[in-house]
């Protein structure tokens, strides 16, 4: 996954998905956490990897242990 944490909790919005979304790919990856901000443009290059928008460290935490 990626974001930046800011240090109220908030995943914030990161630059370079496309190359991050390879990388994991090229890693087969099978989960891709993005900020919810970035989560259309993690869309477009998609592949085959299951990508989830998140928005703070707790929403990180919940959606991992629901995995």
């Amino acid at each position: 996954g990626t974001g930046n944490l800011s240090v109220e909790g908030k995943i914030t919005e990161v630059d370079g998905i496309k190359q991050k979304i390879i990388s994991a790919l090229k890693q087969k990856a099978d989960i891709f956490l993005v900020p919810k901000e970035n989560y259309q443009e993690a869309l477009k290059f998609n592949q085959s990897i299951r990508v989830i928008a998140v928005e703070n460290f707790d929403d990180v935490i919940m959606k991992l242990i629901k995995l």
